[in-house]
C-alpha cells in the first residue's frame, strides 16, 4: 500500500483555475492573470471585437455562447483589462499576445486601432443577479464612472447615480439610458 500514488503526485491545478471567474470582481484586480491562455478561438474572438470596433459599419454587439467552463467570463475578464483604461492591465494583457504565434503585431494593430487616440474603453460591467436589467447596468455604470479622473463633473456624476440608484430611478429605462451615454461627455 505504501507504493499508492495518487492523481495529484502527476497533476496540477494552477491555483487560478480552483475557481470560477468573476468578472465583475476579477478584472480590475490589480495582479492581472499571466496565465491567461491566448488560444486560437481567443484570437478569432478578439480578431471579430476589434473587427466590429473599427469598421464604420462594424458589429458592435457580441455574444459569448458556451458551456459552464469553457472560458467566456475569463475571455471577458481579458477582454475588459486588454481593451480598459488602466494602461497597467491593458499593457499586461497585450504582453500576453505578444508571446503567442497566431496574433502578434497584427493583434496589437488592430486593438491600438480599435482604441485610436482614446485612453482605452471604459468597461461597464455586470454580473447578473435577480434584480431587473435596469437597475444591474446602472449599478455597473455607477461602478464604471468611479474609474474615471475624479473632478467636479465626475463627482456630481457619481452623486447623482447614486441618488437615482437610492430612488429606484432606474425603473425609467430612459433614465438609465442618458446615464450610460453620459461618461463619454467626461
Amino acid at each position: 500500500m505504501a507504493d499508492l500514488k495518487l492523481i495529484s503526485d502527476y497533476i496540477g491545478i494552477v491555483p487560478g483555475f480552483l475557481r470560477s471567474t468573476n468578472l465583475a470582481n476579477d478584472w480590475k484586480q490589480a495582479a492581472a492573470k499571466s496565465d491567461y491562455i491566448i488560444t486560437p478561438n481567443v484570437s478569432r474572438s478578439l480578431e471579430r471585437v476589434c473587427n466590429g470596433l473599427t469598421m464604420k459599419d462594424g458589429q458592435q454587439a457580441f455574444t459569448l455562447i458556451g458551456p459552464y467552463g469553457s472560458g467566456k467570463s475569463a475571455f471577458a475578464v481579458f477582454l475588459c483589462r486588454l481593451m480598459g483604461m488602466d494602461p497597467i492591465l491593458s499593457e499586461k494583457s497585450m504582453d500576453l499576445l505578444a508571446g503567442t504565434a497566431t496574433t502578434k503585431s497584427r493583434a496589437k494593430n488592430q486593438i491600438r486601432a480599435a482604441k485610436k487616440e482614446k485612453q482605452g474603453f471604459l468597461p461597464i460591467v455586470i454580473t447578473a443577479r435577480r434584480r431587473p436589467i435596469s437597475q444591474l447596468l446602472l449599478e455597473g455604470i455607477l461602478d464604471a464612472v468611479h474609474m474615471l479622473e475624479h473632478g467636479p463633473g465626475t463627482s456630481q456624476l457619481i452623486s447623482r447615480i447614486q441618488q437615482a440608484l437610492d430612488r429606484n430611478y432606474w425603473e425609467d429605462s430612459g433614465t438609465v439610458l442618458n446615464f450610460l451615454l453620459e461618461p463619454r461627455k467626461k
